[in-house]
């Protein structure tokens, strides 16, 4: 019995041991896909101004209370939802008889409409589209073998939605927040005397020494180095 059980228990450490890795690759990923989305906005590749270590570092704060949110719901979700639907999981409901056979057409039509989402931006699209996206993909990525063997059943979903939605909510908040300070509607600006917020410089962002703003009259990054004689200031500005 126990020689039985140590080969079943070596595999699965085997396998917590590959899902580790790549669980850590993807947050890097993650990070990066934010990355991208905040400063391609702005026709930066900020990826050629920090090491591979900074990136986890620079994407975490901006993303970390909107990934909290969804964590704490996915947790409350696996804790106070599991025997909600009847044993086969509502598969023999006329609901369920319905998802099934039209369960291509569903897929299809809401990833379109996770596509338009983000094509045209309505408020609060960057919830709205992880949320239907996630799912959309977690019965059909939660189904599949290997997600089987890693996961027990009462988390299985609730860990695939979380991590089929965290692509498109890290994008969608790089991509909210660079469109905030392009139309001057949400940033933080460095203070000058002389002109008005709206005028005056946006932050964007650093890497090491390098502070890159947004010039709204020119439409243009300017690039400096932090200086050494005197502190930068800035100040928050929300249009009302």
């Amino acid at each position: 019995m126990e020689n039985s059980e140590q080969p079943e228990s070596a595999s699965r450490a085997k396998g917590f041991g590959a899902f580790a890795y790549g669980t850590s690759i993807y947050f890097i990923a993650i990070a990066t896909t934010y990355l991208w989305a905040y400063w391609s906005k702005f026709s930066v590749n900020i990826l050629e101004y920090l090491a591979v270590t900074d990136v986890l570092k620079h994407a975490a704060f901006p993303i970390a209370s909107a990934v909290l949110s969804v964590a704490i719901g996915v947790a409350l979700g696996s804790v106070f939802g599991t025997d909600t639907l009847p044993p086969g999981g509502g598969k023999a409901t006329p609901v369920g008889r319905v998802l099934k056979k039209y369960k291509k057409t569903i897929f299809l039509v809401g990833m379109v409409v996770v596509l338009v989402l983000y094509i045209f931006k309505p408020p609060q699209y960057f919830s709205i589209g992880p949320t239907l996206a996630g799912l959309l993909l977690a019965i059909p990525l939660g189904n599949l073998p290997q997600v089987q063997r890693l996961f027990p059943d009462n988390i299985r979903y609730a860990v695939v939605f979380f991590l089929s939605a965290l692509p498109l909510l890290a994008f969608g908040i790089g991509d909210s927040r660079a469109d905030a300070i392009v139309d001057g509607s949400r940033f933080h600006f460095l203070m000058d005397p002389a002109l008005e917020p709206s005028a005056s410089l946006r932050y964007i962002g650093h890497a090491g020494e390098e502070y890159f703003f947004y010039e709204p009259r020119a439409k243009a990054v300017v690039l400096m180095k932090r200086p050494t004689d005197k502190p930068l200031m800035f100040s928050p500005f929300k249009r009302k």
